[in-house]
């Protein structure tokens, strides 16, 4: 599906918990591997494009996390590693975490999330 035609596809009211930066242990910081099970539209009213739902992961917290909020940096670098069809984004991906400004709370420095090119 590309990923215009993924809203189209979108899932209503499934809430799987989102991994986050804020999510990973300081040791895999520089780079960790998830499996992208399946690519939706995120709702509208997210600054995020897509979810991804993923295998489950295990965060720092103890929690298991089996979604993943894609921003519009991300999606163009999956888009630009395997194409503008989201199902072909299927797969595993190396990410890694980075520290950015985070708007909705003042320009505070976060971790985040960033695939790795």
């Amino acid at each position: 599906m590309s990923s215009a035609s993924a809203a189209a596809a979108a899932k209503k009211g499934d809430s799987k918990p989102l991994l986050r930066g804020e999510h990973i242990p300081k040791k895999l910081w520089n780079g960790f591997d998830i499996k992208i099970k399946e690519v939706r539209e995120a709702p509208a009213d997210w600054t995020g494009l897509f979810i991804a739902d993923i295998e489950p992961f295990k965060g720092s917290d103890g929690n298991t996390y089996e979604a993943w909020a894609i921003n519009k940096t991300n999606a163009a670098l999956l888009a630009g590693k395997f194409g503008d069809e989201t199902d072909e984004w299927t797969k595993k991906v190396k990410l890694f975490v980075v520290q950015v400004r985070n708007p909705s709370e003042k320009n505070k420095v976060v971790p985040s999330l960033q695939v790795q090119e």
